[in-house]
């Protein structure tokens, strides 16, 4: 999905934007580091999933710990961020590109190695 469509499926999503993060391709996307991503990953705290999870909502992912499936295209990972590590960006909640970059660089992925040039070079990191 290309930038409209993901931040129109966030929305419909309808979660407050107290209560979640955009993480990962999402983040990549929307700060125009990225055309498109396959599916919508955020970081939600405690409130937001005991909420979910006390409605049979999520089901835990096998990809790696406090990873939940949401719906079909929906990745719910619960982490607790602290402020500074979160800025606005076009109006929602993402993770500051120097911890995304941080959390790419830390799990060694293949498939983010494209991701992290695309962040260094936005951020002028060497």
């Amino acid at each position: 999905m290309n930038k409209i469509e993901y931040l129109k499926r966030v929305d419909e999503l309808n979660f407050s934007k107290d209560d979640y993060v955009i993480i990962s391709g999402g983040n990549l996307l929307i700060h125009g580091l990225r055309s498109t991503t396959e599916d919508i990953d955020l970081a939600i705290n405690d409130k937001l999933f005991l909420e979910l999870n006390s409605k049979g909502l999520l089901t835990p992912s096998n990809k790696m710990p406090n990873l939940y499936n949401y719906e079909d295209d929906v990745e719910l990972k619960l982490a607790n961020y602290p402020k500074e590590d979160i800025e606005f960006y076009e109006g929602y909640p993402t993770l500051k590109l120097l911890k995304e970059l941080e959390w790419k660089i830390n799990n060694k992925r293949d498939k983010d190695k494209k991701d992290i040039e695309n962040i260094k070079r936005y951020l002028k990191i060497k």
